[in-house]
């Protein structure tokens, strides 16, 4: 009965000890006003969508595409790929017509000539001065015959006709800018790869990003120029919406991404540039920086002017039954 009894009060001391010790402690954090307050949130590394790392405040800026050129009514071939859109091509198209060039769309992908952008007030002359037709081999072809400048944009494929009329558009002294769409890297054709041998120009794996300094998101890149300046003339920085990288035999004219910036299929930093030009025929690995939007990024409308500028200017050889207006 002894033994029980110091049992039963070894435990009420020992209760009253825990007890006594929780309302201490108790006592001791109610005391610590600071103690309360919730903890900060947890900071997450998420450097793509960083604010510091951007390089735009992200306000538009003002667009003009001008054109400082004495080519008069000369004509352009507009060719446009599956997944390129009207947007995707309207500042160069108005800059080319409001400067008293013709040009002609050949497309598949939509409807109806490309509409001006917000500004261009003189909709009857864009009508009269751009003529749209379907992407067949022969429409191509036959528009080359007299164009002075070509510009394909996300174009995946040329049958053998076309290639034809590409290289004898070339080779007479005609102009060629080839903009690309990064994913068509991943979607190699036979009739682009052959495209890109009558050019000597090709592109590369993969598509570069920025998570150090970019315009709005880690794929829109900034690219800077070097070479002889001819489509970078006054050009310190370019947007790419998203862009893979491009070669040629032999490089002119280039823009290169700026320090920071890496390769998706290598995760290393890269130099490798995004422009190259070849005398008369440039490639791109961008299909949407033409857009009303990009152009009032970075010096982009700057560059679509001296594109529409180079391809007015070709001093192509016509035959007497070839030449246009």
């Amino acid at each position: 009965m002894k033994a029980r009894t110091a049992g039963v009060l070894s435990f009420i001391v020992v209760f009253a000890t825990v007890v006594a010790g929780g309302v201490v402690v108790g006592f001791t954090i109610g005391e610590d006003s600071e103690s309360n307050v919730a903890p900060e949130h947890v900071e997450v590394d998420n450097p793509q969508y960083d604010a510091d790392r951007l390089g735009s405040d992200g306000t538009p800026g003002t667009a003009t595409v001008d054109m400082d050129s004495d080519a008069t009514e000369r004509n352009v071939v507009v060719h446009m790929g599956g997944t390129a859109t009207k947007r995707s091509v309207t500042p160069l198209v108005n800059a080319l017509v409001g400067n008293g060039h013709n040009v002609t769309v050949i497309s598949s992908g939509f409807t109806g000539g490309p509409g001006p952008v917000a500004g261009f007030s003189n909709v009857e002359r864009v009508s009269q001065r751009t003529t749209q037709v379907r992407g067949s081999q022969s429409e191509l072809s036959s528009a080359l015959e007299t164009a002075h400048g070509f510009i394909s944009v996300g174009v995946n494929t040329y049958e053998d006709e076309q290639l034809d009329a590409i290289g004898d558009f070339v080779e007479s002294g005609g102009r060629v800018v080839m903009a690309v769409d990064p994913g068509q890297g991943f979607a190699f054709s036979g009739g682009l790869s052959e495209a890109y041998s009558t050019l000597d120009a090709y592109t590369e794996p993969g598509y570069v990003y920025n998570l150090e300094e970019n315009d709005l998101n880690y794929q829109r890149i900034f690219a800077e120029p070097g070479g002889d300046a001819m489509l970078t003339a006054d050009v310190e920085r370019v947007v790419f919406d998203s862009a893979t990288p491009v070669q040629a035999a032999t490089v002119d004219e280039r823009l290169a991404p700026i320090d920071g910036t890496e390769l998706s299929v290598t995760r290393a930093e890269t130099e490798k540039p995004v422009l190259v030009r070849n005398g008369n025929v440039a490639l791109i690995g961008d299909t949407q920086f033409m857009t009303p939007e990009n152009t009032l990024r970075a010096d982009n409308d700057v560059f679509v002017g001296n594109i529409a500028e180079y391809l007015v200017e070709a001093d192509r050889t016509f035959e007497e039954s070839q030449a246009g207006p």
